[in-house]
């Protein structure tokens, strides 16, 4: 009978970049898992995006394996490489991935960025200013409007909603945010962009004068 027990593991490059705290090279001496690997990284940055990209290579060509590059497209693969999206939200909220690969050598999880997108109440409200809107999911125009807490003296029945296509055109479409904000009129999801204007005796001037200069205070937003 013999006993063979594992001493020693063969050293295993694995790669952790983009939004976490200690980015870089790390070398596996035991099997890891993904969230493992985050965790050796120090973890997720408050930047982190949703959607991480497990980039793992599948091609046998004895060509050493490199991790992507920074600024490349976290989602598309280098050749020879397969890009697996991953789900971070269970990190983020303070768990573990599920599911939760064991890890390869070569192996590199790309951590991009949250996409911030935002839209804009102004006007006749107590808090002006913008809305940040999620990564997945949607923000209903009432939920906006609540927030910002239209005052006593605003003309919400006259509000107007400011929204830029993707050919940089303009819509300024009338709405009557006092309808939706009492169950009368629909409500709808806002978009990135959307400016919701909601006139008022005192603020009338000065938000039609914002609406002209949008396009700056959302370059500069973004």
């Amino acid at each position: 009978e013999v006993l063979v027990t594992v001493v020693e593991y063969q050293a295993k490059p694995v790669y952790v970049i983009g939004e976490v705290d200690n980015p870089g090279q790390y070398i596996m001496s035991q099997p890891w898992t993904l969230t493992e690997a985050i965790l050796v990284a120090g973890g997720l940055d408050m930047t982190a995006g949703r959607y991480g990209y497990l980039h793992r290579r599948v091609a046998n060509d004895g060509v050493p394996a490199s991790p992507p590059r920074a600024d490349a497209n976290p989602s598309v693969a280098a050749p020879g490489y397969e890009a697996t999206r991953i789900d971070l939200q269970p990190m983020k909220s303070g768990g573990i991935l599920d599911p939760d690969p064991v890890l390869k050598a070569g192996d590199a999880l790309v951590v991009p960025a949250a996409k911030i997108e935002m839209a804009f109440v102004i006007g006749d409200v107590y808090r002006p200013g913008g809305v940040i809107l999620p990564e997945t999911g949607t923000v209903p125009v009432s939920r906006a409007l609540a927030a910002a807490g239209p005052t006593r003296t605003s003309k919400a029945t006259d509000g107007i909603l400011v929204r830029y296509e993707a050919a940089g055109t303009r819509k300024e479409l009338p709405v009557d945010f006092h309808a939706i904000l009492q169950g009368r009129a629909p409500d709808f999801d806002i978009r990135p962009n959307d400016v919701i204007f909601v006139p008022g005796s005192n603020a009338k001037t000065l938000g039609y004068g914002l609406l002209t200069s949008i396009p700056q205070i959302v370059q500069n937003a973004a």
